[in-house]
């Protein structure tokens, strides 16, 4: 019934679009906004999954992902996590600790922002220092709401299918040149223009398939997965993660690891961590050493050129002295980290407000530099510390710590995986600030809202979808099944 008059509303929209004398493109375009306004209407939950899909699925440039309203772009996930976080405020219940984090993060956009219009910083600076972070403060709240609700089920299912069909994609781009969502460049840190070298994949996947390996690690470390178990996520997630040849990774992993180590002291987890090393380096060496071999394979000479520059970028480049020649790694020390510091000096406790520019803009009009490069800063503790001072620090410290001071009380398998992500997201952002990008401050504030919104402390006290699903079950039955403890 519903499906009938969904077609019905569409045709007559199409009809009325096409007697006002637009074309066929757009009168198609703009009925199927309004089917989809529709459907929305019909089923809001629909809302959070087409969410996470918009904001981690790697796809063809050809696809558009970006909606442009006057002199502003905006991603297309950042509209249905809006409309997904007044959805579940409305409908569904949350943790106390939840709430009071939620506050604390608000309270932190809101108080920067408000500070940065006292200090007369340019209002479109201020907006662009305070959007990720409330994209940050909305991917919390709809987790926390979320995960213990049916609608946490079906995003753990759509997961393998967002990774595959990126990894899918990723695996085009770097046989066929496939353009992609994201960012393209070589992986040479210095031999600019190499043909031999490999070619970087950054795509909005990639941080999603970190906090993935991740979170896999620390269960394999805390002995709750195995390799085949797991291999239908890991295959794809560290493909994701070997395309794109970044050194970000392996910090973040191997911050991963200790924080799972740490959680499940024991004999047992410290013989796992040696297992996974060495199974991990021996995997390695066989690809170096097995390399005229593979080179006879067909696309052997592709895996080889990806083995060699993984290692002279990823594995070379964490050493200090190829760092100390690396420009990016000086442009962050030097540009960023030098200048930074003196202006949080200026105003330690609260900051200069969002919106402060650190350091003058330079280059050409619509570079990195001038159009964004003052505002922004790799370190995003440093970021973050000039904008809102070490009490804003304090504060954001407070709500990314909180998972893991949970994962130590209650050591359950949902809380470790996501609390790996967020301590692997969190080391990074020391380099790659995770808090201030897309999709990463929406993943961020998503790991962590999952946690939190785990902390029960009132079996009774869920979301109104499960209250009303054990109502309905012990209306048809003799006695209803005690609630599982989460």
């Amino acid at each position: 019934m519903r499906v009938a008059w969904l077609l019905r509303i569409g045709a007559s929209a199409l009809v009325v679009i096409l007697i006002l004398g637009f074309g066929p493109a757009t009168a198609v375009g703009v009925t199927l906004l309004i089917l989809a306004a529709i459907v929305v209407l019909l089923r809001p939950r629909l809302l959070i999954y087409a969410t996470f899909v918009l904001a981690f699925l790697t796809l063809p440039t050809a696809v558009p992902t970006t909606v442009s309203i006057g002199p502003f772009s905006f991603r297309a996930y950042e509209f249905t996590l809006a409309l997904s976080a007044v959805y579940v405020l409305v409908s569904v219940k949350t943790t106390r600790a939840a709430n009071v984090l939620a506050w604390l993060l608000g309270l932190l956009v809101m108080g920067g922002a408000l500070l940065g219009v006292a200090r007369q910083n340019p209002m479109g600076d201020i907006l662009t220092d305070v959007r990720w972070l409330a994209i940050m403060w909305l991917g919390f709240i709809v987790a926390s709401r979320v995960v213990r609700t049916p609608a946490a089920t079906i995003l753990l299912r759509l997961l393998p299918w967002v990774l595959w069909v990126s990894a899918a994609f990723v695996l085009a781009g770097s046989l066929f040149g496939l353009p992609l969502t994201g960012r393209t460049e070589q992986a040479s840190l210095s031999n600019i223009g190499d043909l031999n070298e490999a070619t970087r994949l950054l795509t909005p996947t990639n941080f999603l398939a970190l906090a993935v390996v991740a979170g896999i690690i620390a269960l394999a470390i805390a002995g709750r997965a195995t390799f085949r178990g797991s291999l239908y996520l890991t295959a794809p997630a560290v493909l994701i993660l070997v395309l794109a040849f970044s050194r970000n990774s392996i910090l973040g992993i191997v911050a991963a690891a200790a924080f799972a180590l740490l959680v499940c002291w024991s004999i047992r987890a410290f013989i796992r961590v040696t297992l996974i090393s060495v199974v991990v380096v021996a995997a390695s060496v066989l690809l170096v050493a097995g390399a005229p071999v593979i080179a006879q394979l067909p696309g052997g000479a592709w895996l080889n050129t990806q083995v060699e520059s993984y290692t002279t970028r990823v594995v070379e480049g964490l050493n200090p002295s190829t760092q100390a020649t690396d420009p990016s790694a000086q442009f962050r020390e030097v540009s960023e980290n030098q200048r930074i510091i003196p202006r949080i000096a200026e105003s330690p406790v609260i900051g200069h407000g969002f919106g402060f520019a650190y350091k003058a803009a330079t280059g050409s009009p619509g570079t990195f530099e001038r159009e964004l490069a003052y505002l922004y800063a790799h370190n995003f503790y440093l970021w973050l510390a000039v904008k809102t001072g070490l009490l804003g620090v304090a504060i954001f410290l407070l709500f990314i710590a909180w998972p893991g001071a949970r994962s130590f009380r209650e050591r359950s398998s949902l809380n470790i995986a996501l609390t790996a992500g967020v301590v692997a997201l969190g080391t990074i952002s020391i380099v790659a600030p995770m808090g201030n990008g897309s999709p990463t401050s929406a993943l961020l504030g998503a790991l962590i809202g999952g946690v939190v919104g785990m902390a029960v402390t009132n079996p009774d006290h869920g979301s109104f979808e499960l209250v009303r699903r054990r109502t309905r079950r012990s209306a048809h039955s003799p006695q209803s099944p005690q609630p599982q403890s989460q």
